[in-house]
């Protein structure tokens, strides 16, 4: 039996890496590529794409901009899915995140390259949790 494994993708990171990347239009990327190539051997079981829900009221362009998004993505293929979460804004100050965004922010400068390439696999970078490059949840924090 072949290894099987299903693609997790952080949808907010993804969004950010992508655009960093400079890649404008994410809707006409195919997902069940991206997929494919980042199981490489391995027999893909589906792909679940996680993000907070834009809320109806407010930004009528950028709610209708997300349920499109979301609606080609599951046209895409079967075996892709979506999962709305909850956007929580943030009104006081975070300790925590500060303090997780100072250790974080630096991190390139503690890592010996040399000795962890296979960190940078494809799956990291697509996540937008590229630790070598300094991307992902350390760059995003906003108290």
């Amino acid at each position: 039996m072949p290894d099987r494994a299903v693609v997790f993708i952080d949808g907010n990171n993804w969004f950010h890496a992508i655009r960093d990347a400079g890649v404008d239009d994410r809707a006409r990327l195919d997902y069940r590529l991206i997929s494919l190539k980042l199981l490489g051997s391995r027999e893909w079981v589906g792909t679940r794409y996680y993000i907070g829900r834009v809320p109806q009221r407010g930004d009528v362009r950028l709610y209708a901009e997300q349920r499109r998004f979301l609606a080609a993505l599951e046209a895409g293929d079967p075996k892709i899915s979506t999962h709305l979460g909850r956007l929580e804004p943030r009104t006081v100050d975070n300790p925590a995140a500060h303090e997780l965004q100072s250790y974080l922010s630096p991190l390139t400068a503690r890592i010996d390259t040399s000795t962890t390439t296979s960190c940078r696999s494809p799956a990291t970078i697509v996540s937008g949790m590229d630790p070598l490059r300094g991307g992902g949840i350390g760059s995003r924090i906003h108290p």
